[in-house]
């Protein structure tokens, strides 16, 4: 596995979707290793239960790769939680959550505050900058700009999509 699920440097954290908000960093850590792991040693088998079988919610009760599947999923799908702080799937903006009562996973109480944490995942929340959170979706694939944000001073750069034959 050459890209981690969860990186690492100068006092940030970059993931693809978020984390849950128990999670503080030694257990993100601690299951981004895990699952990096059983990717390295059977992708298909891996990703397979992944697509194909019921993904249970993450708990420190699961274990192989029913504890696997739920990590990723939390790693590369969250994007809202319960008032539990409990994955819940859907989309759509942060102002309208996909079940009463779901909030951004990064505006719940976090295990993870603290440490600025960037993520994409949720072109319909944009770019979007306060505190320790940097969401960096801002839509490309669906014609919006392709943002980078540099982190010493949190300058925001934004290129427009280029669409084919302009």
């Amino acid at each position: 596995m050459t890209c981690p699920l969860l990186f690492e440097a100068d006092g940030h954290a970059m993931v693809h979707a978020g984390l849950l908000p128990a999670w503080d960093f030694a257990t993100a850590r601690r299951e981004a290793r895990n699952v990096e792991a059983a990717l390295t040693a059977d992708p298909v088998g891996l990703l397979d239960a992944y697509f194909n079988r019921k993904r249970n919610a993450w708990s420190l009760s699961l274990a192989g790769v029913d504890r696997a599947v739920a990590a990723l999923s939390v790693f590369t799908r969250i994007r809202f939680v319960d008032g539990d702080g409990r994955f819940v799937s859907g989309s759509g903006p942060a102002e309208a959550p996909p079940v009463a009562g779901a909030i951004p996973w990064f505006k719940a109480p976090r295990g993870s505050s603290g440490t600025p944490i960037l993520f994409g995942h949720w072109a319909s929340l944009g770019l979007w900058i306060e505190g320790d959170v940097l969401a960096l979706d801002s839509g490309c694939v669906w014609n919006g700009s392709l943002t980078a944000v540099r982190i010493a001073d949190r300058a925001v750069f934004a290129v427009p999509n280029r669409r084919e034959g302009d």
